[in-house]
């Protein structure tokens, strides 16, 4: 199962180590991670199951929650983008 990384303060990404992270960001984004400050960082257990707000595919709240863990469940075993910045 693929892990989340967050590479940056806002963006988080779905891979099995460190190195894919960074390397599925450079491929997203055409940017580097800015290791020199510590990213990319594997989320904990408990941020992984910490309750957000859910939204459907047009961004508006769904009013019930969900989380990143469960995020990385419907994501899959593909390494990719994952959330972005209201996570």
């Amino acid at each position: 199962m693929l892990k989340a990384y967050a590479v940056d303060d806002s963006d988080l990404y779905a891979a099995s180590s460190p190195e894919e992270a960074i390397r599925v960001y450079r491929d997203h984004c055409g940017e580097e991670v800015d290791i020199a400050v510590g990213y990319p960082v594997e989320l904990s257990d408990e941020d992984l199951d910490k309750p957000i707000p859910a939204f459907d595919e047009n961004e508006v709240a769904t009013g019930e929650m969900t989380s990143i863990r469960q995020f990385l469940i419907e994501h899959g075993d593909e390494p990719g983008f994952l959330a972005g910045s209201g996570y």
